[in-house]
């Protein structure tokens, strides 16, 4: 290894990061642990060539989920990108990265106790949440379409975010304030999450129930109920989702939410979205009692939740779903991709090799990836030298 100052060394890899890429930066990486830092802060993340990446999954239309699974240090990446150039943007048009420093510093003019770098690493984490997908991006990082409104935005709601950013603090009496102004703890404008989800998901509990106290509509809050799953709250999740006494004689054993859920289409959606990202078996089983399909569907609910959580490595919910009964293999034609598959493709071997044990068919062909199972399987064991090059 040269002997050469660590300016030079600095300035050596960025230049290389320039022209090969972020995929070849990431690898130096392997080449030397002395580079760690330096790439990510140094070359890769003065580069700033993660404005114009996005974070897909591939063969799939969905983004990564950084919640509550086995990523292999994506989030981190992201997270630690984020932070940091949030910190250093000044120019407004490039991302929301100024919006995010800014919105840091109304929560510190509100509470000069915390700390600048403090407040925007937390803010950041939330952040991911809806900006995962093209952070630098000032136009495809969320200033398209406000989802409980249906129309478009124009200018962002710095109000509205800092709502978001209170229930994340347990900053009541700006909270309150901010209602008091109108703003709407069940909107976001794609930069952080509602207010409500984050007050459920930071698990305070009081301003969770002063914005649930402001709900005009009776209906259930999905986005609360999404909140409190990645909290695996149980306790939480009642809160937002509580029970109700004498079942129906529709609910085939599934509770007494089912019809109400269904008259709901954001609900019907969140709820299984919820048993998905939760790690808590009894906040997944008291979804499992609130919410499941009818008789007419043709698919598995409980093999479609036992691939997602294979494919994000979360083994003790695998583990959970295998002891209560749901098949190791697809046994239906509706089911796109096995729970094998899924791992193998999202790089989860302890998962791989628990669906393995308990039985998982190696040789599943899928309707949608057309076997890579096999593939992938064969290429990690050595004996498919095809599909290793």
């Amino acid at each position: 290894m040269l002997c050469l100052p660590g300016e030079i060394w600095e300035l050596i890899l960025l230049q290389a990061t320039l022209c090969r890429g972020v995929r070849r930066a990431l690898r130096l990486r392997l080449v030397c642990k002395a580079f760690d830092k330096i790439i990510y802060y140094r070359a890769l993340f003065e580069s700033h060539l993660l404005d114009h990446e996005r974070v897909k999954l591939r063969h799939s239309r969905e983004t990564v989920h950084l919640r509550n699974s086995n990523d292999h240090g994506v989030a981190k990446l992201w997270h630690d990108y984020l932070v940091y150039r949030a910190m250093g943007e000044h120019d407004a048009t490039i991302g929301r990265y100024v919006e995010i420093r800014r919105l840091a510093q109304a929560v510190i003019a509100e509470d000069p106790s915390k700390d600048l770098r403090g407040v925007v690493d937390s803010l950041c984490w939330l952040a991911l949440d809806n900006g995962v997908t093209a952070p630098g991006l000032y136009t495809n990082w969320g200033r398209t379409v406000d989802s409980n409104q249906y129309r478009r935005m124009k200018e962002p709601e710095p109000r509205l975010n800092l709502l978001a950013a209170a229930a994340l603090f347990d900053m009541m009496p700006l909270a309150s304030e901010l209602l008091a102004e109108g703003r709407d703890p069940t909107r976001h404008n794609n930069l952080l999450p509602p207010a409500i989800q984050v007050a459920a998901q930071s698990g305070n509990t009081d301003m969770l129930k002063l914005f649930l106290d402001k709900l005009s509509s009776s209906d259930l809050e999905p986005y609360s109920i999404y909140g409190a799953a990645v909290r695996g709250d149980l306790e939480m999740m009642k809160l937002v989702l509580p029970e109700r006494s004498g079942n129906g004689p529709d609910d085939e054993g599934y509770g007494t939410y089912r019809s109400s859920a269904r008259s709901h289409s954001a609900v019907k959606k969140a709820l299984p979205k919820a048993r998905r990202v939760t790690l808590n078996p009894e906040v997944y089983q008291y979804l499992s009692n609130a919410w499941a399909p009818g008789r007419r569907s043709a698919r598995n609910p409980w093999y479609a939740d036992l691939v997602s959580h294979a494919g994000r490595g979360n083994v003790e919910m695998v583990e959970y779903l295998l002891a209560r009964g749901v098949p190791v293999d697809a046994t239906n034609s509706e089911e796109l991709e096995s729970a094998l598959e899924r791992a193998c493709r999202k790089g989860q071997d302890e998962v791989v090799d628990l669906l393995l044990a308990r039985g998982a068919d190696p040789n599943y062909v899928s309707h949608a990836l057309w076997g890579q199972t096999r593939c992938v399987w064969q290429r990690r064991v050595g004996t498919f030298p095809l599909c290793a090059r």
